[in-house]
């Protein structure tokens, strides 16, 4: 199926209009060779060749498929190597932990060779399923390829295992979340020592998240909410999409690149100021 593998959900389906399948099956849904790094967990379809068109391509594994009517990919889900799901799926990739540079601690976004390790939660915050990916080096086969997908229906937790310290000044990379009924709650590993602004950022706009009470507070609000669990190192954020926006309304100043338009990455920021 081409090479939809670079980023955690990829829509890159969508820009083969005229293809043309006789007698062929669409593609198989390939896993990473080695454990330090990975390959799109979601692949949007809006075609319909592997299922319902609009679903997505994702792995049968719970991590990505729990609580959804997931479509077999003839011949088998074994020999497809995925299934069709309904989405959305969101992607966070790029990640920074302690500020931008090329001096350890800091790193710069492509350059996140650290191992994550990822537990989606459901209601009651009883683990579903998890995903890990090692610790790379730089000359390891495609040891920048390191990122997940979620989908709104979950909650997730993110932690650095492997690292001597607890973030101080996180980025990532947050794909896919289109307009503002995208949200997503997720926990991210951050030192409780200190006092964060948490912010989504794109090229043409800042988003301050608002301080909530409780992890219950940030669940049960619309989005655009945070609250610091300081004790076990953790700061929970609902995301809301729907705030990225391009650097110029001016028409004669250029026009967002397609992987823009179709990704509208935007940037998540805890950090104390």
């Amino acid at each position: 199926m081409e090479d939809y593998y670079i980023r955690p959900v990829d829509k890159g389906q969508s820009r083969n209009t005229n293809n043309l399948l006789v007698n062929s099956h669409p593609g198989i849904k390939l896993y990473a060779l080695q454990d330090h790094f990975t390959l799109a967990s979601a692949l949007w379809d809006p075609y319909g060749v592997w299922g319902p068109a609009g679903n997505y391509l994702v792995y049968d594994i719970p991590f990505l498929t729990y609580g959804k009517t997931t479509t077999i990919v003839p011949p088998s889900t074994t020999v497809s190597g995925g299934v069709s799901v309904e989405g959305p799926f969101y992607g966070f990739e790029g990640f920074s932990l302690h500020g931008l540079g090329s001096t350890p601690p800091y790193n710069e976004q492509w350059a996140d060779l650290m191992a994550i390790h990822i537990r989606r939660l459901d209601e009651n915050m009883n683990e579903v399923a998890s995903w890990t990916v090692e610790e790379a080096l730089p000359t390891d086969l495609l040891s920048q390829m390191r990122d997940f997908a979620t989908t709104p229906e979950g909650i997730y937790e993110l932690t650095f295992p492997q690292e001597d310290s607890v973030p101080t000044n996180f980025y990532a990379n947050v794909e896919n979340m289109m307009t503002t009924d995208d949200v997503q709650v997720i926990g991210v590993q951050f030192n409780g020592n200190l006092n964060p602004e948490v912010a989504m950022q794109s090229p043409g706009n800042y988003v301050v998240y608002q301080e909530v009470s409780s992890l219950q507070d940030v669940i049960n609000s619309a989005g655009e909410t945070f609250w610091q669990d300081s004790a076990n190192d953790m700061v929970w954020v609902k995301l809301r999409g729907g705030t990225w926006a391009y650097w110029t309304n001016d028409p004669n100043l250029g026009v967002p690149s397609y992987d823009e338009l179709l990704y509208e990455t935007t940037t998540l920021r805890i950090f104390e100021p």
